[in-house]
């Protein structure tokens, strides 16, 4: 109930995200508030990447494909339309309900339809989240999609290596003016076992930096929680990593525009 220290927090930059109820001696309740202190500082090391937030639960991958471009070109669109083209070009099937979400392969090829230089590292062949799937009959449509990617990069020249890319591989990326959209396991941040495309922003000797297109308004996040958000990089290993027994990494880099 104390009003004055509650404003300075807001005003600070605190953010509540929790109670403690029967905390005080009157029984009164305690807020919880946090702030991140650790804040990166672009610099002219790394592309600027500026920061598109995904508008659908399931289009993580074309709002992370959207930063990447937009980082390399200023006249991409950043557009929920754009956003929706994205998704229609680079989906997969890997749900056993609701959307689709999209795959490596996917994501490659509508960066490089778009113009730009694009790679793509994944660290298994074949077709990717079959182990999600139950039913034959979707495996196979699965298998054909995949089938189908295969195709139209066959057609491209866009580099696909079937290894995972690395710490030193990403950080060489940056420097050299390309950007990585990673796909992570969203356990690290939340505690859910999903696949999330990311954007990669910058990297120092402790913290791997990104751009989280999802943003949680229900738990009181904002856009600035989600902008250059620090993860430590052994952390960050870990994140990079999809599934339990053979755990998929994959990666898209996407370079300027040819």
């Amino acid at each position: 109930d104390n009003s004055p220290a509650i404003r300075l927090y807001q005003r600070l930059g605190y953010r509540q995200f929790g109670t403690y109820r029967d905390y005080y001696e009157d029984h009164g309740t305690a807020l919880r508030f946090e702030r991140r202190i650790l804040f990166y500082e672009p610099s002219r090391e790394f592309p600027a990447v500026p920061y598109y937030p995904q508008t659908t639960e399931f289009s993580c991958g074309p709002a992370a494909l959207i930063m990447a471009m937009a980082a390399l070109d200023e006249q991409q669109p950043m557009t929920t339309l754009e956003e929706l083209k994205l998704w229609r070009e680079a989906t997969t099937i890997f749900m056993l309900a609701g959307h689709g979400g999209c795959g490596p392969h996917g994501l490659a090829l509508a960066a490089w339809h778009r113009g730009f230089h694009a790679s793509a590292y994944i660290s298994k062949e074949g077709a990717l989240f079959k182990d999600t799937v139950r039913n034959d009959d979707k495996k196979r449509v699965l298998e054909l999609v995949h089938e189908g990617f295969l195709y139209d990069i066959g057609q491209t020249g866009i580099e696909l290596h079937h290894d995972p890319l690395t710490l030193d591989g990403m950080e060489a990326a940056l420097h050299d003016g390309r950007v990585p959209v990673i796909l992570i396991s969203t356990w690290q941040l939340n505690r859910s076992r999903v696949p999330h495309w990311v954007t990669v922003c910058a990297m120092d000797d402790q913290f791997v930096y990104l751009h989280d297109p999802e943003i949680d308004t229900d738990v009181g996040e904002t856009v600035a929680d989600k902008q250059y958000l620090p993860v430590d990089r052994r952390v960050f290993d870990r994140m990079s990593r999809y599934g339990k027994n053979q755990p998929l990494q994959a990666a898209v880099i996407v370079g300027p525009r040819r």
